[in-house]
């Protein structure tokens, strides 16, 4: 039953033997999470007694703000179109009421490949294009539902969930209240504490300083427009050397100039800029380390594909739930893995010549520097390069026109790998320590594994040649913020930035998140973290882990902030996957236990 709004809930207002599910957060998790729960209770006989409430702030309701319909093409996905296999909903009848079926992404975008030919080149299509799928994918599964009245959409977010006479009490940010038998979390990334270089920049640059500050790199526009004021004639530092800062660089180059193929080819781009100022684009990391690409065809991808049993004995190594019991550390998956990087990067054909010549050698080398990043050898990319010629390299490992790295196949097997991964760790009996190094680790090799297309680093090629892309200070530079701006040190070199732009995505750690929905239900002990530096603590159906009984039953978390119990939060293929139809299953059997 949905209360009226500002009205406080109460138990005489509720029953009529209704059940009230409630979803917060209806983006491409929430929404199928709902595909999963109506096919669910498709046959329950108890279908007639469920209601929905459903919250969702976003312009574009399914699309969520990663995917929002309205962010400039600039801004691209980093999976590939051929790998977005989202299947297709069949048709749902719900009490009477009727849902159409829907097509899978292939079928919807129109790709004309039953089988993508090996040596076509995959295409990465801009967010904004995915979202348009997700929003016309929830829309014709909410729309009827609202009609017939089965559901409420409200377009709103929420601020506050507390317990309240035995069922969940939501409280919207008009001071709306909306009760629910029980409530599912999918609310993706939260804001959490602005870290301390942050606040001592915002405390520098105030609101009447020339500099400007950029604490987010999305929506791009507004840093666009800024330079677009100045006619181009502006420098950007940007904070972060990933995915992010390719969309902002990106984003920027477009708006002034144009990248060109000089031979009309798949190769090398030349960047032209036609008109604005002197723009120069100044990324800089911890470490300096660019993102690894993907291969660019299905042939050049297939050299790194991991055997049908090789993914079955690494499912059954990483699932056995003794082994991950007396498991310390991060041993327990570079040593399942080692051996199937190794077997792949030795019948490679154009491996690194400097590589060890025999298997065993090999899996000693791959598996010191799993253990330490900093471990040297000719065979392991080599960051002591120029950065720009770091970044060529790895084009040419991408489209295999140069012998490959240790670490760049071992980022490829890797990603090939992360299906198995994320399913075998997913709600695992790993110590604590043992949790965080593992996916400590499995955050390091994103940098290959979440790798952007190989026309992303061309495009950063030809900006550090037009000498738009500043890369003298990529790696840790020397930073001096003042009201006219940030001056960057390296090697004696110095360049003075009028704007700032952090680029980089805040961890899950629940402990730092500062978004009230999250930070009462932490205060109360209805959540708690499954490690200090970690997400929300749940079981196999999603429900939390809390201290108090009941909202273990009725309370369950999806996504991002479950990062820790779940293992692999990020990618969009997982939000179609098995976790949201764990949940549903579960709410099923919730909502037969409720009637008796």
């Amino acid at each position: 039953m949905v209360e009226q709004p500002g009205r406080r809930s109460t138990v005489a207002a509720v029953n009529l033997g209704l059940y009230t599910f409630g979803i917060v957060g209806m983006g491409p998790r929430g929404s199928y999470a709902l595909e999963c729960l109506l096919a669910s209770l498709a046959d329950s006989p108890h279908l007639s007694r469920v209601r929905l409430v459903l919250f969702d702030d976003a312009s574009h309701v399914g699309a969520g703000p990663v995917y929002d319909l309205d962010q400039p093409e600039s801004n691209w996905i980093n999976i590939s179109e051929r790998a977005l296999e989202l299947d297709g909903r069949p048709a749902l009848d719900i009490d009477g009421v009727h849902v159409d079926a829907f097509p899978s992404y292939h079928e919807w975008v129109g790709l004309p490949h039953d089988e993508w030919p090996a040596d076509l080149a995959d295409s990465f299509p801009p967010r904004a294009q995915l979202g348009s799928y997700l929003h016309a994918r929830a829309q014709s599964l909410i729309g009827p539902l609202v009609q017939a009245g089965v559901a409420t959409f409200v377009e709103d977010r929420v601020q506050h969930v507390s317990r309240l006479d035995g069922r969940w009490c939501l409280r919207d940010t008009r001071g709306r209240e909306w009760s629910a038998d029980e409530v599912l979390l999918t609310v993706g990334h939260q804001p959490t504490a602005t870290d301390d270089q942050i606040i001592a920049w915002r405390e520098t640059v105030g609101p009447d300083a020339k500099a400007v500050l950029y604490s987010e790199p999305y929506p791009i526009e507004p840093i666009v427009d800024h330079a677009r004021m100045l006619d181009g004639d502006i420098t950007v530092a940007i904070r972060g050397y990933g995915l992010a800062m390719m969309d902002v660089v990106r984003g920027l180059a477009l708006e002034f100039g144009e990248f060109v193929r000089p031979n009309d080819d798949e190769g090398e781009l030349v960047y032209d800029q036609t008109r604005g100022g002197r723009l120069q684009l100044v990324p800089f990391s911890l470490d300096g380390l660019p993102m690894g690409p993907k291969p660019r065809t299905p042939a050049d991808d297939a050299r790194f594909a991991p055997t049908d049993e090789e993914l079955t004995l690494l499912g059954d190594t990483l699932g056995d739930r003794d082994a991950q019991a007396r498991a310390t550390s991060d041993e327990f998956l570079i040593d399942a893995i080692v051996p199937i990087a190794a077997r792949v990067f030795s019948d490679l054909p154009d491996r690194h010549e400097a590589a060890p010549s025999s298997i065993d050698d090999v899996e000693s080398l791959l598996g010191t520097w799993l253990r330490d990043a900093d471990t040297e050898h000719p065979a392991l990319g080599d960051a002591a390069h120029p950065p720009e010629s770091v970044l060529r390299e790895l084009v040419a490992m991408a489209v295999g026109e140069a012998s490959i790295t240790l670490d760049y196949c071992l980022g490829q097997v890797w990603r090939q790998c992360h299906p198995t991964i994320y399913s075998s760790l997913s709600h695992n009996v790993l110590s604590a320590d043992a949790l965080a190094a593992t996916i400590s680790l499995d955050e390091r090799i994103k940098r290959y594994s979440f790798g952007p297309p190989v026309e992303s680093l061309r495009q950063l090629c030809a900006l550090a040649s037009a000498g738009v892309l500043r890369l003298e200070f990529v790696d840790d530079p020397e930073i001096e913020c003042t009201t006219a701006g940030w001056t960057l040190s390296s090697n004696g070199t110095t360049v003075t930035a009028e704007a700032m732009v952090d680029s980089v995505l805040d961890a899950p750690r629940l402990e730092t998140v500062v978004a009230p929905v999250i930070t009462d239900l932490l205060s109360e002990s209805v959540i708690r973290p499954v490690h200090d530096e970690l997400g929300i603590a749940t079981d196999d159906d999603a429900t939390v882990r809390s201290l108090q009984p009941e909202a273990s039953r009725t309370l369950s978390v999806l996504g991002r902030l479950a990062k820790g119990t779940v293992v692999g939060v990020d990618a969009i293929l997982e939000c179609f996957g098995d976790r949201p139809r764990a949940w549903a299953d579960g709410a099923r059997s919730r909502l037969l236990d409720s009637t008796t």
